[in-house]
């Protein structure tokens, strides 16, 4: 039987699974559009869930579930109740709260590509992300393994995954 103890956010963090969400998203879905709850119908769609992932990751031990994953559950554990309507409310809920993070991801970006990101350091101090330090520090770390680690991969990925506010 699958632990399922830890699920992986979209930045990559690992946190516990806390299955009473899945509930309670499916009720605030099901508010949204019907003015009720239904928090038996919510209750089976926590149930499928689970189920579907202990499916999912019965062969893992180590498997843990991305939140993106658990969503897409949810999105089939009401479609299967019969509830299209609410189905089709919580797609385009997600959808627009894609769109909102993808705009936000690009303001960061421009942040960090203006030397405006404010990282804090391990002191917790806070100080502007700088990329050559980045670069240079980077450099130092594969001296002697150039041929075969690309300085250049790695600060493009940092930038990438870092953003304004993040601790070191």
């Amino acid at each position: 039987m699958l632990k399922l103890d830890l699920i992986r956010k979209r930045n990559g963090t690992l946190v516990p699974f806390d299955t009473s969400k899945i509930s309670n998203v499916a009720k605030k879905a099901f508010f949204n559009v019907t003015g009720n709850e239904h928090p038996e119908v919510a209750e089976e769609i926590k149930l499928f869930v689970t189920k579907k992932l202990e499916e999912i990751y019965r062969d893992e031990e180590s498997g843990v579930p991305y939140v993106e994953q658990i969503q897409d559950l949810v999105e089939q554990g009401i479609m299967e109740a019969g509830y299209f309507d609410v189905a089709k409310h919580f797609i385009l809920y997600r959808h627009e709260k894609i769109r909102q993070r993808a705009e936000q991801r690009k303001i960061e970006l421009e942040k960090i590509e203006e030397g405006q990101a404010i990282i804090i350091n391990r002191n917790g101090k806070q100080e502007r992300f700088d990329e050559k330090l980045l670069r240079k520090f980077i450099s130092q770390m594969v001296q002697g393994y150039e041929k075969d680690v690309s300085v250049e991969a790695i600060v493009a990925r940092v930038k990438m995954e870092i953003y304004d506010g993040i601790s070191n």
